[in-house]
């Protein structure tokens, strides 16, 4: 892969992750409500399979990519019940987290971790626009059969490392600024928000799974 290529692929991958959609929604109220290294799991994850479309892609197994649409429906009723169910767990954790008066996050346990980064791959699976972007619109802006062994190399670490970057600049802000305010009154609202963030995406990833094609 050329330089040109490589910088095209890097800035439109760049574009693809920073537009909002639940995805990212739901990783800003992950760090605030679960902590950044959970949130950071969560864009593991997505990596991952977003990763494993690029190879597809690149080596031609475009037929492999038809069981992923049919099976978005199904990761989309799995994620989006279970996001409700996450919403509605640290809902009824509140008062709970109120009485110990615990400051701050406590640190995620290993669970926590695979979990989370479960999390992510249904979110990526689930996402139809992950998959848009890897089959109809990487095509156009890189000639992905000129890929050598190092090309493709170069383009799964675009791929992989970019969204972690990203993530964890953009999730860094959003824990400083809580950590800005943790003192104050509105501290107390943080876990009410990504409660209710938690259940409002699940419900949308339930909705667009009857409704609508893609998000």
């Amino acid at each position: 892969m050329t330089f040109d290529s490589l910088l095209i692929f890097l800035i439109s991958y760049i574009l693809f992750i920073i537009k909002p959609g639940p995805g990212q929604a739901f990783r800003i109220a992950c760090v605030l409500d679960k902590g950044f290294l959970c949130a950071m799991s969560v864009r593991l994850g997505i990596s991952t399979i977003c990763t494993l479309y690029f190879f597809i892609v690149a080596l031609s197994y475009n037929k492999l990519i038809g069981f992923f649409e049919s099976a978005s429906f199904y990761f989309k009723i799995f994620g989006g019940a279970y996001l409700i169910y996450l919403g509605v767990k640290s809902f009824l954790q509140y008062n709970k987290k109120n009485i110990t008066a615990s400051n701050g996050t406590p640190p995620p346990t290993h669970h926590d971790i695979i979990k989370f980064f479960g999390i992510g791959v249904v979110l990526s699976l689930s996402n139809p626009m992950d998959i848009v972007y890897f089959l109809s619109v990487l095509p156009n802006l890189v000639p992905l059969g000129e890929f050598t062994t190092t090309g493709l190399m170069q383009g799964a670490a675009i791929v992989f490392f970019t969204g972690i970057l990203i993530d964890a600049m953009i999730l860094t802000l959003v824990l400083q600024s809580k950590e800005a305010f943790s003192e104050s009154r509105w501290a107390r609202y943080v876990t009410i928000v990504a409660g209710l963030s938690f259940i409002l995406i699940g419900a949308y990833f339930l909705f667009s799974a009857m409704f609508i094609d893609d998000f």
